[in-house]
């Protein structure tokens, strides 16, 4: 397949008093949103800024991948993150670059984004608010890697610009840090008809899920998460349709409290069309079993799970 053409572009900006200029339409509309000394006497609004940003283009009938690398300059906490997301996005993964580079773009696959997950979008993502007092930390120094999936499956050159806008919280508010954990089943064949397959995740310490992201491809047609205690009874937290048109983020309220060597359970329901078995895959064309699990307290931890 031949690779796409490529225009990207680098969106983060030198410093944290940049960005906090820099407000969207999902501002407060506050006047004083120009003023970043820092001395003013009320509480600022709530900020936002674009963590990264790619611009691309791809031919009919392509699909591949490019990676956008850029170094925080301040600690920030996030509170909501905002897909970017046009038509030809089939998903992007933000993640804490562990190998460390150069601030730049590049073409990349699908296994460069890293296993250390923040976020991720698909098809028809919406924008995801954590609870109040919980946040992603992200130290000064850390470097982030924007992993976008392009996939056009028209018949002329589609172009536009992927990537993540964040709403940042007020440090002072966060009791909570948070992270993100993928339970995952790599060991996926999907045969033709109505099948399902589970992927299990044990907890390795304590923790709170507030939130779940379901992830499967065209042939998803269902999910459930199930809590399995080591000393309770299983408890389904999660049961719902999918749609792979319509890939959102889903809080849990109240959270789900988890202790260590308890289990997440995701099952996943397909119903595959075509007369071929599907095998894991990153392509539209394959297929995958995911249940995101945002939870807290941050651990430092990978952000995937599969025993």
């Amino acid at each position: 397949m031949a690779r796409a053409q490529w225009v990207v572009r680098f969106a983060i900006a030198g410093s944290l008093s940049v960005w906090m200029a820099c407000g969207s339409s999902g501002d407060t509309g506050d006047d004083d949103d120009d003023d970043v000394s820092g001395e003013a006497d009320a509480a600022p609004a709530a900020q936002t800024m674009t963590l990264a940003l790619g611009d691309w283009q791809m031919p009919a009938g392509q699909e591949g991948y490019y990676c956008v690398r850029a170094t925080v300059p301040e600690d920030i906490y996030i509170q909501e993150f905002r897909p970017i997301a046009p038509l030809g996005t089939h998903h992007t993964a933000l993640a804490i670059d562990q190998q460390g580079g150069p601030d730049q773009t590049f073409p990349c696959s699908a296994n460069d984004v890293g296993f250390k997950l923040l976020f991720g979008s698909g098809v028809g993502t919406e924008p995801f608010a954590l609870p109040d007092g919980v946040a992603f930390k992200l130290e000064a120094g850390t470097q982030v890697m924007l992993n976008l999936h392009l996939y056009n499956v028209g018949d002329a050159m589609l172009e536009g610009a992927s990537g993540i806008e964040v709403r940042l919280a007020n440090p002072d508010d966060v009791v909570h840090e948070a992270e993100t954990v993928y339970v995952m089943n790599f060991d996926l064949t999907v045969p033709p008809g109505e099948s399902s397959h589970v992927a299990t995740c044990t907890m390795s310490q304590d923790a709170t899920v507030f939130g779940v992201f379901p992830h499967m491809h065209r042939f998803g047609a269902h999910m459930t998460g199930t809590a399995v205690y080591s000393e309770a009874q299983p408890v389904q937290f999660f049961d719902k349709p999918y749609s792979f048109e319509e890939q959102l983020n889903h809080l849990i309220e109240p959270g789900l409290e988890l202790a260590a060597g308890d289990k997440i359970q995701a099952e996943c329901g397909f119903n595959n069309t075509g007369s071929d078995t599907i095998g894991f895959g990153d392509s539209s064309d394959d297929e995958m079993c995911v249940l995101g699990l945002y939870r807290y307290p941050a651990t430092g931890g990978l952000g995937l799970c599969f025993n």
